[in-house]
């Protein structure tokens, strides 16, 4: 699952757009400018995010995360983009 955690409560979401910086997400979530919040990705990834601007076509983010994690989550995308090809 993946999923945007705030303190308690989480919600599934979609990668629209990503970036070395960052990325644009849709969820269900009411997410405002300036909020820390984490994205939980398979393989026990937490990437810890700031919410930069939310417009209709999604939830701006900007990445918090050392050079390890952020190539870890690449790594992830780059997976899952090479399965959703292949379907």
């Amino acid at each position: 699952t993946v999923e945007i955690v705030v303190g308690d409560k989480s919600a599934d979401f979609l990668i629209v757009d990503v970036s070395a910086g960052g990325a644009r997400v849709i969820s269900e979530m009411d997410l405002e400018p300036g909020m820390k919040v984490v994205l939980q990705l398979p393989e026990d990834l937490q990437l810890m995010v700031k919410v930069v601007h939310t417009q209709s076509d999604g939830v701006g983010i900007q990445f918090e995360v050392g050079a390890a994690d952020r190539t870890k989550m690449f790594d992830w995308i780059s997976k899952t983009a090479n399965r959703n090809n292949n379907d």
